[in-house]
């Protein structure tokens, strides 16, 4: 897909999440975003929505459909906790099931717990209990 057709918001939340996913993993992964549209026949401008598929290089991946009209911090939130599972899955896989549960990382010290994916005042945020920090700087909280 043309990287100039996908909307900027969609850009930016696709960039927010992957940013945190390979700033706390020691794994390489790969975006592909392609066009998708349910009905082929009578395509939709309106409904139209983007496939966006995450991949650990070598490994498996994962897909989900995006609305090429959805708010950044919605996209964001989302994408996160979608390909959350692909993260897990790909951990558990290299590493153990005892890292994979805990990612993405907490960046509090002395914290070994995973963070979850939230919209919090609008802004997508990665949350536990009192801990908030913005998707997108993940790895730069900790």
């Amino acid at each position: 897909m043309d990287p100039d057709a996908v909307p900027p918001a969609l850009a930016r939340a696709v960039a927010r999440v992957l940013a945190d996913i390979e700033g706390t993993t020691e794994v390489d992964w790969l975006v592909v975003l392609s066009e998708h549209d349910d009905d082929v026949d009578e395509p939709d401008d309106e409904n139209a929505m983007i496939m966006c598929f995450i991949y650990s290089v070598g490994g498996s991946g994962y897909g989900v459909t995006v609305r090429c009209d959805e708010d950044e911090e919605a996209a964001a939130v989302f994408l996160a906790d979608e390909w959350s599972d692909q993260v897990f899955e790909t951990l558990a896989e290299k590493y153990d099931l005892e890292v994979a549960r805990r990612w993405p990382p907490c960046p509090r010290a002395g914290h070994d717990h995973a963070l979850d994916p939230a919209l919090r005042r609008g802004q997508a945020v990665w949350v536990c209990r009192d801990v908030v920090a913005p998707i997108g700087g993940l790895a730069e909280a900790s």
